[in-house]
């Protein structure tokens, strides 16, 4: 089926998100593995899974549209120094892919495209728990103190 190029092209824009959002997630999950802090990285390592759907999602859909995936671009990678700084950029990355998310749905909704838009309707509710989880995450350490806090993160 030929789809709107518009929306293929905003496909690929959210693939690229998508594809960084991958990356960025499977090092913080490293890092957090060799600095001891397991339950973290065991989190971080799935939505990194989660977000490997998605790409697999738009990828399917680019396909299905008679367009070509463009995997070779890839979006910002932001990788954190420390824990905060990890929550903080996967946070503010999570956030991009929600703003992306909600324009492209619009995009679809415009041209007549629904099949698009709930597509990334399913998509769009995972990223806005991402957001909700790191919310918490920021607020526990806040709320805790980042010591107390990387200590909960160590025990498995």
């Amino acid at each position: 089926m030929q789809g709107n190029p518009k929306v293929i092209e905003q496909l690929n824009h959210r693939l690229s998100e998508e594809l960084a959002a991958i990356m960025q997630y499977m090092v913080h999950a490293e890092m957090c593995e060799n600095w001891g802090y397991p339950k973290l990285a065991k989190h971080l390592e799935a939505t990194a899974r989660t977000e490997m759907r998605h790409a697999e999602t738009l990828i399917k859909r680019i396909l299905f549209l008679e367009g070509t995936p463009n995997v070779a671009k890839l979006g910002e990678v932001r990788i954190g120094a420390n824990v905060p700084d990890i929550v903080l950029n996967d946070y503010d990355g999570e956030l991009l892919g929600v703003r992306g998310y909600n324009q492209t749905m619009a995009l679809a909704a415009e041209v007549g495209d629904n099949g698009t838009r709930e597509i990334l309707a399913r998509i769009l509710e995972q990223e806005e728990a991402h957001i909700d989880w790191l919310e918490a995450q920021r607020s526990l350490i806040e709320q805790m103190g980042l010591p107390n806090y990387l200590l909960a993160q160590a025990e498995e």
